[in-house]
């Protein structure tokens, strides 16, 4: 997982891009804190998300940032319920 890979959740159908993984705090001076992730979610009825991400275009409809442990998306997209899809980086950047 990376920042801006996108989400799709299969029950709701809403789509997430991943923000920023952050580890958490504990008071805990033996245990780490666990990596999480920063989710900015929208309706399912965004067939033109990304477009509207980064253009001028109509805004698309937010649902809002979400937390979520990483273990806990992992655990969700093995289990079927979220499906993963990875950004392909500087695929359309000409060398000059």
């Amino acid at each position: 997982m990376g920042i801006g890979d996108l989400l799709i959740d299969k029950l709701t159908g809403n789509r997430g891009l991943l923000q920023r993984r952050y580890e958490t705090t504990t008071t805990s001076k033996y245990n780490r804190g666990v990596w999480a992730w920063e989710i900015h979610w929208f309706y399912k009825g965004m067939s033109n998300m990304i477009l509207n991400v980064h253009t001028a275009s109509p805004k698309p409809q937010v649902i809002g940032f979400r937390h979520y442990a990483e273990s806990e998306l992992i655990n969700s997209i093995i289990a079927g319920d979220m499906v993963l899809y990875k950004v392909k980086y500087n695929v359309h950047v000409q060398k000059g």
